[in-house]
């Protein structure tokens, strides 16, 4: 779970939705003959077991146009088929991760630029000083690597996610000088 998602949003425990009941309802927007366009979000989408087998019998249908949000931080193994199929890849970085996760998410966000997938990178902007920093380090990564890239403000109603007055302007500086339009 990320750090920032209200427990209201997730339960953790659903059992994932049958192969065969999924595909059963691809078959039936099918039918409508238009171009139809499908959005896998989180949770993390590519944590169900199935994810790609089914997002690649979507496709193997024709006339969907499909899309992921995701962590990024799945293996290396996974990367190319996210990149074979999906049309745009958001993928959010979260500065609680472990570091091997985020070493992973830097490597496939590299291997989607090398594969010219369009895609964007929103890196999630913690108050924590050390996560804030980490986050920072991040958009530096993106903008050396010329990775269009948003800082997203964490705020989930909370006290504990609000910022410094430091972190407030610097907030307003990216979103101003960096991401308008989004870089």
């Amino acid at each position: 779970d990320c750090s920032y998602c209200p427990a209201s949003i997730h339960d953790n425990f659903s059992p994932h939705t049958d192969i065969n009941i999924l595909k059963s309802t691809v078959d039936k927007l099918f039918s409508i003959e238009k171009p139809i366009r499908i959005s896998f979000t989180g949770g993390e989408p590519t944590n169900n077991p199935i994810f790609f087998d089914f997002a690649e019998y979507v496709n193997e249908q024709g006339n969907f146009n499909l899309s992921l949000t995701t962590n990024g931080a799945f293996s290396s193994k996974f990367v190319d088929r996210v990149a074979q199929n999906f049309k745009f890849v958001t993928v959010s970085y979260h500065a609680e991760n472990l570091p091997k996760q985020k070493e992973q998410f830097k490597d496939n966000i590299l291997y989607l630029k090398e594969q010219n997938k369009q895609f964007k990178c929103i890196i999630m902007m913690h108050n924590n000083p050390d996560k804030w920093q980490d986050s920072e380090s991040m958009i530096k990564f993106c903008q050396d690597n010329k990775i269009k890239y948003l800082p997203k403000a964490l705020d989930n109603g909370t006290e504990e996610y609000s910022y410094s007055v430091d972190q407030f302007s610097k907030m307003k500086v990216l979103w101003i000088n960096d991401v308008s339009p989004l870089k």
